[in-house]
């Protein structure tokens, strides 16, 4: 049995029998289709989730930890998109073209 997202006009829950990042995809999806106003309280757990990520990934990459090591070198190995220099790689001092 899998239980539906259920939604109110401020919160989403996803239930533990449901597709998890189809639910979280959905969401930016509806979000990105109709904004809604974010408080800074938000904005600043958003900011602290990022630079925790940005750090979790930075340790990972300086340990030469298995699963960046193999997606930055597929990122390098991909040919950027037509009309694009591509991306920036922790740990790689040139763009993803070059």
């Amino acid at each position: 049995m899998s239980a539906t997202p259920s939604l109110t006009d401020t919160t989403r829950l996803l239930p533990a029998d449901t597709n998890q990042a189809l639910g979280l995809a959905q969401y930016c999806r509806d979000f990105l289709d109709q904004p809604l106003q974010i408080g800074s309280a938000t904005l600043a757990l958003l900011e602290r989730f990022h630079l925790d990520s940005v750090g979790c990934g930075v340790s990972a990459v300086h340990a030469r930890a298995n699963a960046p090591t193999v997606l930055r070198a597929e990122a390098l190995g991909t040919q950027p998109a037509t009309a694009s220099r591509g991306g920036i790689c922790f740990g790689v001092a040139a763009d993803a073209a070059d």
